[in-house]
């Protein structure tokens, strides 16, 4: 090859590794990092333009529906089978600014979606098809939200009829429609002030509701009552706690769980100016809310928990997804999506585990079984048998914020979870997980983006290995050079053919042993063959080569000799020590 064809490969190559480098930094995965086996990777389906939670319903044969508010504000309907991939994904041409999407699907598959009409404050609803086409309406339910940003709710109840709950300036409202779509009744249940509100259905057909309200100067109510629709029987409004605020405070909720003989009340106070948080909860058994008590969620594994979201249904212990500051698959700390239950005031241990798995492990109370026969969660209130297990259940790894989590249960008991991720300015990545085999089976497997994160990972930590050299040299180095530039200034002697520079250069060499010995790049408590024997094993391969070099050369090596040795020595500890302990 000659000169012109040489300097055509270096540019060809040159100009390669540049468009490489530019695509890895440009290049954002559609997964996102797990720290739970149980799990799968998270993966995006999509983009939001607000920091509001996404509509997550199982579909009947399997898979789940997401419904959100896409980049554009209108609202975005998904599909995705039990093997993880999205069936379709379609913009719904019913609302122009679609805020809170509220999405169940009824037994003939068709789709019932509720949402807040950010432009014009109105409260609407749609019936679709099971791939997304309209089937009747959109009808509104409410023109007088008076600027509440708050999200609707929409129950399906054991007869196939929905209920639509909302609140506006006339205060909590109820609207009942049935599986065709048509409105069948409407009511005022309680003429209150309130900006938020949760409902549940229990399995008598109750409705309990929460809901938070100002009831002074820095002051919110958490209130809570209960409707039964079949009579039309009110009880309530109990106050359940008030929450003193101060500035920078502001409180996120309620949101509302019941397992099968207690209510459970969630909110979170929000203090925007120490950027931290704290979940509180009421708990009371069912019919008895003045008898409630007020707790403190505490983490153990994480801080500062958000988006409080309670699994629905009746079951027990009340599982709970939230977001949690906790160390990210870099180590850093973000905001994490966790699961953690609720019997009461314990925060029981407890695991996911899967169908196969479930037959084989011997709990002794509180066994979470599903119609298909999986168990999604396991937990004894007292002390757990199962092995594994733990009070908060981290499932994202990610080196982005992970915010808003809402959970779903399907027939055959698997979970799911969707949550937001920043994506840029005003933008949101739309995430989904699943314990769903085949999603796990899809999710998980290893991509060609996969080994090449990998590897330039790899080149970056190792090139942080390189940032160790320069304080490892100071401290094993420097003396043994110093002496060998003493020695050399008085005696002019760097032959290694001669007595004096072999003595003076192992002495030095010595030295130099000895310093690694006392001054290990590790500074933790490690096991005596690893803390001598990683030195001693790098001076032996260093020494060796040292020695070779020296009888293949001739003339003054005296320093060169002296860099061998120590290049070799420093890079093998440094690099062992890496591969045991990463970067700290």
């Amino acid at each position: 090859m000659g000169k012109v064809g040489r300097i055509a490969l270096t540019f060809v190559v040159v100009l390669g590794a540049a468009a490489l480098i530019a695509w890895a930094a440009s290049y954002v995965s559609p997964l996102t990092p797990r720290a739970s086996e149980e799990w799968s990777r998270g993966r995006v389906i999509g983009t939001s333009s607000v920091n509001r939670p996404v509509a997550l319903c199982p579909a009947p044969p399997g898979g789940v529906y997401l419904v959100w508010s896409n980049a554009d504000d209108r609202l975005e309907l998904a599909r995705i089978d039990p093997s993880g991939r999205v069936v379709f994904d379609q913009v719904l041409a019913v609302s122009e600014k679609g805020r809170d999407p509220q999405l169940r699907v009824d037994g003939a598959g068709r789709l019932h979606l509720l949402w807040r009409e950010e432009g014009d404050g109105s409260i609407r609803y749609v019936l679709l098809d099971p791939e997304g086409g309209v089937l009747q309406g959109p009808q509104t339910l409410s023109e007088t939200m008076d600027g509440r940003p708050s999200a609707p709710r929409l129950i399906q109840d054991a007869v196939g009829d929905f209920h639509a709950l909302w609140v506006d300036a006339d205060g909590v409202q109820w609207a009942l429609i049935e599986p065709d779509g048509g409105v069948m009744a409407r009511q005022t249940l309680f003429a209150v002030d309130a900006t938020t509100i949760a409902a549940q259905m229990d399995r008598d057909g109750y409705l309990h509701l929460a809901w938070q309200r100002a009831s002074g100067a820095n002051k919110q109510s958490i209130e809570y009552a209960v409707f039964v629709p079949e009579t039309g029987d009110l009880a309530g409004p109990e106050r359940l706690a008030e929450v003193f605020l101060r500035m920078g405070q502001r409180v996120d909720g309620p949101t509302l769980g019941l397992d099968l003989d207690t209510a459970y009340v969630l909110w979170v106070v929000e203090d925007l100016r120490e950027i931290s948080s704290e979940a509180q909860y009421a708990y009371f058994l069912i019919g008895l809310p003045q008898e409630r008590r007020v707790e403190t969620i505490q983490l153990e594994r994480g801080r500062d928990p958000t988006g409080v979201a309670p699994l629905e249904g009746q079951r027990s212990p009340l599982l709970v997804a939230l977001s949690e500051v906790a160390r990210s698959e870099s180590g850093r700390m973000e905001p994490q999506i966790a699961l953690l239950a609720l019997v009461r005031d314990q925060m029981p241990d407890f695991r996911i585990v899967g169908p196969s798995e479930a037959r084989s492990i011997d709990v002794l109370s509180l066994l979470a079984l599903g119609p298909g026969g999986g168990v999604a969660w396991a937990a004894d209130p007292g002390w757990s048998p199962i092995l594994g297990a733990e009070t908060e259940h981290i499932v994202t790894a990610s080196d982005r914020p992970s915010l808003r989590p809402t959970i779903a249960a399907d027939a055959y008991f698997d979970l799911h979870l969707a949550w937001l991720e920043p994506g840029g300015f005003g933008r949101y990545r739309v995430v989904y997980a699943s314990t769903a085999s085949g999603v796990k089976q899809a999710y998980n497997a290893i991509t060609p983006w996969d080994l090449a994160d990998q590897f330039f990972s790899l080149l970056m930590r190792l090139s942080l290995v390189a940032l160790a050299i320069g304080p490892m040299t100071i401290l094993w180095a420097l003396l043994p050079l110093t002496a060998l530039a003493f020695y050399y200034l008085v005696s002019s002697e760097e032959d290694l053919r001669a007595r004096g520079p072999r003595l003076m250069l192992g002495g030095v060499l010595l030295l130099e042993v000895v310093l690694t010995f006392i001054f290990p790049p590790h500074g933790q408590p490690m096991g005596p063959a690893f803390r001598w024997g990683v030195p001693a094993g790098a001076a032996v391969v260093a020494g060796a080569v040292t020695v070779l070099f020296v009888r293949r050369r001739e003339g003054n090596a005296l320093f060169l000799a002296f860099f061998v040795f120590t290049a070799i020595d420093m890079l093998l500890q440094l690099l062992l020590y890496f591969a045991v302990f990463g970067l700290n």
